[in-house]
């Protein structure tokens, strides 16, 4: 048996390795999929989606080393990684700095962004979520304990939105720049 039943009584599956290998077959005939839709369509959580593509963009076997001794060990089907001609296209990523005070100024003074409810309603966004590390720090302190659990999964699930959002932009940009 391939599966274990959890104390939430959901089943799943003892290795991610056959999820892993349908989502880099998902990743590499659709690259401009979300990592929700390749983690639904592949029954792997979103962190594991994530890995994936990073791995595939890489260059690197979809499932770890570790997970393919026990794939073994399991008597899993091990199909060699499919062979990468080159990554898979990715819209190209600024790195910020971890101030990002001055990118900030400069999106504020973006008339498209200043002009519009919604680009009103990002820059205040930006501006609610851009604290220093220090400010991270002394909110997380401030969290009393028997609120911690609650607050860090908001958290989470407010990142993911984020992340989300941001594979929303970057697709966008990606069908922008085929148009032209």
């Amino acid at each position: 048996m391939n599966v274990r039943t959890g104390k939430d009584g959901c089943a799943r599956p003892l290795s991610t390795a056959h999820g892993r290998r349908v989502a880099s077959d998902l990743i590499r005939a659709r690259p401009g999929a979300s990592l929700r839709q390749i983690a639904r369509e592949s029954g792997i959580s979103l962190g594991t989606a994530r890995d994936v593509r990073m791995r595939v963009e890489a260059g690197k076997d979809p499932v770890p080393p570790q997970q393919r001794t026990s794939e073994h060990r399991q008597g899993g089907a091990v199909r060699p990684a499919a062979p990468m001609v080159s990554p898979v296209p990715r819209p190209r990523e600024v790195v910020l700095p971890v101030d990002l005070s001055a990118f900030l100024q400069d999106l504020k003074k973006d008339p498209s962004l200043r002009f519009s409810e919604s680009g009103r309603m990002l820059l205040r966004l930006f501006d609610a979520h851009s604290l220093s590390v220090d400010g991270w720090r002394r909110l997380a302190d401030a969290v009393p304990s028997h609120c911690g659990d609650i607050v860090a999964s908001v958290a989470r699930r407010l990142s993911q939105s984020w992340l989300s959002f941001a594979e929303q932009v970057e697709q966008r940009q990606v069908e922008m720049e085929r148009v032209l």
